[in-house]
């Protein structure tokens, strides 16, 4: 993948954090750990806090076909569960997005700006599935598991990609680097807890984030 535009990749968090009778807690810390992680790297970031699922709907439509960049993030963070082998996002009218259809928006017959270029999403929920080609799909946990966060520190998995890609991107690839994060993840065991990150590779290739090297379009 060509990574060394000036603007390196386009970020898109969804954050909901406000429900009704289970709040996220911790979660604007993990808000702003990847605001700044990103922004280091050289993306442009869109942080959206607090959206309906039509909302949700609506931002991922519109990102999906208005950024030209060498690399697409999409994180979701939630709650969510599983039905029937996918994974469903609240928005904070606890309504649902399924995870699949977030990806269709990226796949080449619907996002033309991204065809062959790599798109990564993250989803910070409580649980899972996949679609398509260029795409590396990570989840916290596996199904069926709790995804962990603390109220002071934000979420395992925010916090540990932040700390690893902002020591190791300049020389490591994304895969890489998610491993490095679920190697991580496993020291922060308590005695109730564990949690093991799950990514899947739909035809994603070897991708560096490159961060500080440009090159002319």
């Amino acid at each position: 993948y060509r990574t060394r535009s000036k603007l390196r990749g386009c970020v898109l968090i969804l954050n909901n954090i406000e429900f009704d009778n289970n709040g996220r807690n911790g979660a604007e810390v993990d808000e702003e750990n990847l605001e700044e992680l990103f922004k280091r790297i050289g993306c442009r970031v869109f942080t959206n806090r607090n959206k309906t699922a039509q909302e949700m709907k609506s931002i991922i439509e519109e990102f999906a076909m208005s950024n030209m960049a060498d690399i697409c993030f999409v994180i979701i963070m939630s709650h969510g569960k599983v039905k029937n082998s996918d994974t469903i996002i609240f928005g904070t009218d606890n309504k649902e997005i399924e995870a699949s259809w977030v990806q269709e928006r990226f796949n080449n017959n619907n996002c033309v700006p991204f065809i062959s270029k790599p798109k990564i999403f993250i989803y910070q929920v409580c649980r899972d599935k996949r679609t398509f080609e260029d795409m590396l799909v990570v989840h916290s946990t596996y199904p069926g598991a709790t995804a962990l966060r603390d109220p002071y520190r934000g979420s395992w998995l925010i916090e540990c990609i932040c700390k690893v890609f902002m020591e190791d991107a300049y020389n490591m690839h994304v895969e890489n680097l998610l491993k490095k994060v679920d190697e991580k993840i496993k020291l922060c065991i308590t005695k109730e807890y564990t949690q093991t990150t799950t990514v899947t590779n739909i035809g994603f290739h070897t991708c560096y984030l490159n961060p500080g090297i440009y090159e002319e379009d």
